[in-house]
């Protein structure tokens, strides 16, 4: 695995030592060092909120520019790449901006800065190096002058397509990239699974080529000088472990990991502890079939599965997973119609015995189905009725 040489980690603390954020200088924990003098291709860093994972992804880019000026390398070119132009970027450009300012590699000038509201924003060096932003929702960006190092922030959100091309434009120049962001854990924001995938798979193989940290928040001394016993870190990990019975959250959202399931639906509903092999030589009664459409699917192709699932029920009131399949094509429609005929058939689920998801209350009777509530407990609700099932022996 190739790390920065004992005379450039020397080098970089210094330079950094030249810099502050809001005019404090910058601690730099074990955590922060790791990925920042790791030299591997591709990296992953999942980061805990406050963590400083936007600091860490600067200081990438900023130390890269001090070391080609200073072995005499021709300008660089580098991509900030987000979602969408703007916020996802905007914490790491005003970094380096302002820490290229404070070391005299970038000028104060309407020629030498450019931030539209909405557009590519570019940082011009005093070797004519440029820091250019980039979004994933402008694919067509994204075939221009191939760069010589690319960040993305806030990963999960960018797409498998639009990684696919950053890898390519990287290929001529064999561009270092690294992939930084939060483990998400929020329903209403959408996370594309390679980045929690790339995370777990590249920190038990990490080389030359792919690498894997976590940035927990308490890697931010300036923020939590008790480092992980911290008294603010310990009272956020028993609140939320009061508040879901599970350290999922806390795992994924302040230690930076890529915990728990990739692709699970409600990560507070935990079902490790109670999987279990069922006697299939029973008779079986009240067969019931869900449906979750994946509208996702055909606005973003592919990042939401469409799934079907059917259940069978014992004598003794215990229900059972018979069989669940899914597909990831954009307009499932006839898929759906088709594998819920098979499906019907095989089990016995009548029309009216088929439930759907509750945002898909508008397409429930084209699927021959009942969307089931979507009132503003009713998830929760629906979470600690299989949460009792499992926990009883029932599911």
């Amino acid at each position: 695995m190739g790390r920065f040489t004992t005379a450039q980690q020397e080098f970089a603390r210094k330079i950094i030592g030249r810099i502050t954020v809001e005019g404090k200088p910058i601690l730099l924990s074990d955590e922060i060092l790791a990925p920042l003098f790791d030299t591997a291709l591709e990296k992953v860093v999942g980061g805990g909120v406050r963590g400083g994972k936007s600091i860490e992804l600067s200081l990438e880019f900023y130390l890269d520019a001090w070391m080609r000026r200073i072995e005499g390398l021709p300008p660089a070119l580098y991509w900030l790449v987000g979602e969408t132009y703007g916020e996802p970027t905007d914490v790491e450009f005003g970094y380096l901006k302002e820490w290229w300012y404070q070391t005299g590699l970038l000028k104060p000038s309407k020629a030498t800065v450019s931030e539209p509201l909405n557009g590519e924003k570019i940082l011009r060096l005093v070797d004519g190096s440029q820091l250019i932003t980039k979004s994933g929702s402008h694919p067509e960006k994204l075939r221009s002058v191939a760069p010589h190092k690319i960040g993305v922030c806030e990963s999960g959100s960018i797409s498998d397509e639009v990684r696919r091309q950053l890898q390519e434009r990287a290929l001529q120049r064999r561009a270092p990239r690294t992939y930084s962001g939060t483990m998400e854990d929020d329903l209403n924001k959408r996370q594309w699974a390679w980045f929690a995938d790339c995370k777990a798979e590249w920190a038990s193989q990490m080389d030359d080529e792919c690498s894997s940290y976590s940035l927990p928040s308490w890697a931010n001394l300036s923020e939590f000088p008790g480092g992980e016993n911290d008294p603010k870190i310990q009272e956020l990990k028993a609140d939320w472990f009061r508040e879901t019975g599970s350290h999922y959250r806390f795992l994924r959202r302040v230690a930076g990991e890529a915990a728990g399931y990739a692709n699970q639906v409600y990560e507070m509903l935990d079902t490790g502890p109670y999987l279990r092999t069922i006697d299939y030589s029973q008779p079986w009664y009240r067969p019931v079939g869900g449906i979750d459409y994946g509208t996702s699917a055909r606005e973003y192709d592919g990042d939401h599965l469409t799934v079907l699932t059917a259940f069978t029920c014992t004598a003794a009131d215990v229900m059972v997973a018979r069989e669940c399949i899914w597909t990831d094509e954009p307009n499932a429609d006839s898929w759906l119609r088709l594998n819920k005929q098979r499906m019907s058939a095989r089990y016995g689920i009548a029309p009216q015995h088929w439930a759907s998801d509750p945002t898909e209350r508008w397409g429930a009777a084209s699927h021959q189905a009942t969307a089931v509530s979507g009132a503003a407990d009713s998830t929760q609700r629906r979470i600690n009725a299989t949460r009792d099932r499992l926990a009883t022996g029932r599911l």
